[in-house]
């Protein structure tokens, strides 16, 4: 039987995972829906609006579809794992950071499936082109391993 900090733990993580994939699906839909030359921004240099399919992983380096969507899917399956084992112990940092991760990852693997790429619309520094759901995952994962470093070197 799980404790009521378990189900609270388990509840944030949800909210954190479905927000941030409806957060992602929403802001693709609307940054899409726009043509770049209607809605063009620029924030000294730092973000600009774009349009970018992004066909491979990380940085768009070309990797075949099927691959990056196994790989996807792996570590989907190993992060729902860790949920889980969060919730149980009741940790509910890395639970919701893990909803963070799996809601960003589950909103890109919706534009794979769906488009065949994932949408990105946001520009950082003239160089990477970046979607909410990135941002969620690259939260998520930054979390993770800090809350994973702190454990291991306690202060």
């Amino acid at each position: 039987m799980l404790s009521q900090t378990s189900r609270l733990s388990g509840i944030g993580a949800a909210f954190f995972g479905v927000a941030a994939l409806f957060a992602d699906l929403a802001t693709k839909a609307w940054a899409f829906g726009i043509s770049s030359p209607e809605l063009d921004w620029r924030f000294q240099g730092i973000l600009t609006w774009t349009h970018h399919r992004n066909m491979g992983i990380t940085a768009n380096i070309p990797v075949p579809l099927p691959l990056i969507l196994a790989f996807t899917l792996f570590v989907l399956g190993y992060a729902v794992k860790e949920l889980r084992q969060a919730i149980l112990r009741e940790d509910w940092i890395k639970a919701l950071l893990l909803g963070l991760l799996i809601g960003g990852a589950c909103g890109n693997l919706f534009d794979r499936v769906y488009y065949g790429h994932v949408r990105d619309w946001i520009l950082l520094f003239d160089r990477s082109a970046m979607n909410i759901a990135d941002f969620c995952i690259l939260i998520g994962l930054i979390g993770l391993l800090r809350s994973t470093n702190t454990q291991k070197n306690p202060a």
